[in-house]
């Protein structure tokens, strides 16, 4: 449960009981990011958040990082 949870190593753990499981450490990985980023862009102007996290998702992908895209 340890490796599923954590926040700081980004490989993929494919458990053996439940495949599914999978998504949880993405998705504890991606959150605070978007989180982050959401507080970063809120007191901008509506046409610049969009655009914004746009650029911060071409930059994940870039990054390697598809999960993060996709939350972005």
């Amino acid at each position: 449960m340890s490796q599923l949870l954590s926040i700081w190593d980004y490989r993929t753990v494919f458990p053996s009981v439940d495949g599914h499981l999978w998504t949880i450490q993405a998705e504890f990985f991606a959150f605070p990011l978007l989180y982050v980023a959401l507080l970063m862009f809120a007191r901008t102007r509506v046409y610049v958040r969009p655009a914004a996290l746009l650029i911060l998702s071409a930059y994940a992908f870039a990054w390697g990082r598809w999960t993060v895209m996709m939350y972005f």
